[in-house]
């Protein structure tokens, strides 16, 4: 009877320290869904962050896109300018009378 005690409170023990290990393994597991849904939720964020800011390939392309027009408005008053020496330089006309000679 002594054995079938000894051997009872043994498989007691070992049930228990089997339930023991199991209840630590689902807390553990609680707390990495936990920390899973944390970091997918920062993930989220952060996605929602970077979506509100400008790109930087489109930045570079609205600066690229800035310079170019500030170059051709450049251009084109160059362009003006050549006219205008181009004029003054041209000797005027000279006025003609209409009398005969």
């Amino acid at each position: 009877m002594d054995k079938l005690r000894e051997r009872k409170a043994a498989v007691d023990k070992e049930r228990a320290g089997a339930e023991s290990e199991l209840s630590r393994a689902r807390a553990t597991a609680r707390e990495l869904e936990r920390q899973i849904e944390q970091a997918k939720a920062r993930a989220a964020s952060q996605r929602s962050e970077l979506d509100a800011m400008p790109r930087p390939h489109e930045e570079d392309r609205a600066a690229d896109d800035d310079a170019g027009a500030e170059q051709a408005v450049h251009e084109e008053l160059d362009r003006a300018r050549r006219r205008g020496r181009r004029r003054r330089r041209r000797p005027k006309p000279r006025a003609t009378s209409w009398r005969r000679r």
